[in-house]
């Protein structure tokens, strides 16, 4: 039995039948005869195909075909449905669109020659235009282009550097007295580009010299200049120059030392009276002041003694004490901080009252630690007493029974609420969904999930580590001319630029594969330059003209033979100049510091440009001056007062303080700063309280002898 593809499904003893074959089944006799073997040949005649061919230009569209419209080339099919009962008919179109006739004008002008006409139109920016040409004979339109490069004016730069008795300065035949830029344009006498000139005029009024004194002020006043200068600031005169050449803006900046300063502190009881100082005595507390005169021409020292003159005796009490002993009494009052604490107990008997010291030292609690680390299933933890299920560090107080220091006790409580257990698995996206512990997962990622312990061990804290490996790529990258065209890929015929994406199943049972058509239909061939050049080798001359911008530059070679038109594309790197830095560290007798070639005294960062010998890049050289003046020597002195002078760099010193002393080194390296801090410990007092009985004794005048 043959049948149409779209006559199916062929019914037959009531069953739908869509695949050509043979088919046989057994007729149940309902009468008590023979049953019946029933055969089925069923035979699929396919649908009738048609194919039209048609090729039309832009101006031509739509193409009417089968009563629709198209209005862009490719491949359609259509469905005919049969009018008399027979089979249906697949028809195809092959349409084929031819782009408008191609026409190009490169033109090049001035800036000074625009605008520029083209069909009847001014164009006065540099860019592509389009027009399109209508053909009234029935053929394609044509796509007219226009690439329209406007060469800009010439330029010149004139860069002058005058100083103000040299003015007015005359450029191109006009007179300029203040400095700034200044544009003009020179036309061109030839018929070619005008000239934009630029003049960067630079006017220097005056030269400087600056000045930088410090001076005590028992040295004043300053001469500079043949004035004299008493206040510190800064202060400014002029040099006229008498040879013709810029005159010299003179500063002066002039600090001023104030006198040198020297205190003493003194505490002396009435009996210690007077007090020698700066060999003056003293008999009364205040503070007093004195000049010292400077005999090695420095700054004079202005010298303070800041006197106290008391009665005092000294009465001190060191305590140690537990923390929870606190507070702790001394003459009736609480103290709880350790630190030392003073009192003044007053003496009633008309002698020195007595400064009494207490120097109080708390213990700290005693301390005890207990770690424990325990399953979640073992909570809670039992510590001191007290229950505990949180994984943490607590501290409790004991009290002491026995009356000494408390105890601070701690408890590092670990935890462990489960074990672990990992799964690593990665599976492509065509093998989703992945099945663990009973569950589907179709979304890579981190999935836990918690496995009960029922022997009364720590529960299992079960972790996937899920990887979905992506379908397999496959890009297939064409790039043909429009004459090139349809494109077969995977079988498919293409005609338009773009991306296309088809899905290639897995024959094997892995991954499935994404095929990625990028298709460039283009009518130009490429050409690129990639060209890295130093910054003092430009201008670059590509194709004949010269580049000196770092960037992406585009041509357009024409095609003569009829062929595709090559888009030439200049990548142009231009390599900045190379640098080389030098880091200097030099003491001050160690001066000047040569660097290439020129000395430098001053410490700061030095910039010099070194050409380049050989045709490479020049180096920016950068120097990084440090210079140390001075080493430092420190020497921290303690000592009893009947040990004095103390002897010191050859020198002796009497008076406690901080004094200071250069040492000049005598190999070539820094000299040394040094410092001598310098402690006197007063003597050390005893005290006999006595008391006697006179019996037998004779007085001679103010005298007493006892016999």
């Amino acid at each position: 039995m043959p049948v149409c593809a779209n006559q199916l499904p062929y019914i037959w003893h009531g069953n739908p039948y869509s695949i050509a074959g043979t088919y046989s089944d057994t007729l149940i006799n309902t009468s008590g005869g023979c049953d019946t073997a029933a055969v089925l040949n069923l035979t699929i005649n396919p649908l009738l195909t048609s194919t039209t061919n048609a090729q039309v230009c832009t101006n031509q569209l739509p193409y009417i075909w089968n009563g629709n419209l198209y209005s862009l080339g490719g491949t359609y099919v259509d469905t005919l449905l049969s009018t008399t009962g027979g089979c249906d008919t697949v028809a195809t179109l092959n349409l084929v669109i031819s782009a408008l006739i191609a026409d190009t004008t490169n033109a090049v002008v001035c800036a000074n020659q625009l605008p520029y006409l083209w069909h009847g139109n001014p164009y006065s920016i540099a860019g592509t235009y389009n027009d399109t040409l209508i053909n009234t004979s029935g053929g394609c339109d044509t796509a007219a282009v226009l690439n329209l490069t406007i060469n800009p004016l010439l330029t010149s730069t004139t860069n002058a550097q005058v100083c103000t008795n040299q003015l007015p300065y005359i450029w191109n035949g006009n007179p300029y007295s203040l400095g700034g830029t200044y544009v003009d344009t020179l036309l061109s006498t030839t018929g070619g580009c005008d000239t934009v000139a630029t003049l960067n005029l630079v006017i220097t009024s005056l030269l400087t010299d600056t000045t930088n004194a410090v001076v005590c002020a028992n040295q004043l006043p300053y001469i500079w200049h043949g004035n004299p200068y008493s206040i510190a600031g800064t202060y400014t005169d002029t040099l006229i120059n008498t040879s013709g050449g810029c005159d010299t803006a003179a500063v002066l900046n002039l600090t001023i030392n104030p006198l040198l300063t020297s205190t003493t502190n003194a505490q002396v009881c009435t009996n210690q009276l007077p007090y020698i100082w700066n060999g003056n005595p003293y008999s009364l507390g205040g503070t007093y002041v004195d000049t010292l005169l400077s005999t090695t021409g420095g700054c004079d020292t202005v010298a303070t003694l800041n006197l106290i003159v008391t009665s005092l005796l000294n009465d001190t009490t060191n305590a140690a004490v537990c923390a929870n002993q606190l507070p702790y009494i001394w003459h009736g009052n609480p103290y709880s901080i350790a630190g030392t604490y003073t009192d003044t107990l007053i003496n009633t008997s008309g002698g020195c009252d007595t400064a009494a010291v207490l120097n109080l030292t708390i213990n700290p609690l005693l301390t005890s630690t207990t770690n424990a680390q325990v399953c979640t299933n073992q909570l809670p933890y039992i510590w001191n007493g007290n229950p505990y299920s949180l994984g943490g560090t607590y501290v409790d107080t004991l009290l002491s029974t026995t009356g000494g220091c408390d105890t601070v006790a701690t408890l590092n409580l670990v935890v462990t609420s489960l074990l672990t257990d990992t799964t690593n698995a990665a599976v492509c996206a065509n093998q989703l969904p992945y099945i663990w512990h009973g569950n589907p997962y179709s979304i890579a990622g981190t999935y836990t999930d918690t496995l009960i312990n029922t022997s009364g061990g720590c529960d299992t804290a079960a972790v996937l580590n899920l990887t979905i490996n992506p379908l397999l790529t496959s890009t297939t990258n064409a790039q043909v001319c429009t004459n090139q065209l349809p494109y077969i890929w995977n079988g498919n015929p293409y005609s338009l630029g773009g991306t296309y994406v088809d899905t290639l199943l897995s024959t094997t049972g892995g991954c499935d594969t994404v095929a990625t058509l990028n298709l460039v239909v283009t009518s130009l061939l490429t050409d690129t330059t990639n060209a890295v050049v130093c910054a003092n080798q430009l201008p670059y001359i590509w194709h004949g003209n010269p580049y000196s911008i770092a960037g992406t530059y585009t041509d357009t070679l024409i095609n003569t033979s009829g062929g595709c038109d090559t888009a030439a594309v200049l990548n142009l790197t231009i390599n900045p100049l190379l640098t080389s830095t030098t880091n200097a560290q030099v003491c001050t007798n160690q001066l000047p510091y040569i660097w290439n070639g020129n000395p430098y005294s001053l410490g700061g960062t030095y910039v010099d440009t070194l050409l380049s010998t050989t045709g490479g890049c020049d180096t920016v050289a950068t120097l990084n001056l440090v210079i140390t003046s001075l080493l430092t020597d420190t020497t921290n002195a303690v000592v009893c007062a009947n040990q004095l002078p103390y002897i010191w760099h050859g020198n002796p010193y009497s008076i406690a303080g901080t004094y200071t002393d250069t040492l000049i080194n005598t190999s070539g390296g820094c000299d040394t700063a040094a410092v001598l801090n310098l402690s006197i410990n007063p003597l050390l007092t005893s005290t006999t309280n006595a008391q006697f009985v006179l019996t037998n004794c004779h007085i001679y005048g103010t005298a007493i002898h006892i016999l």
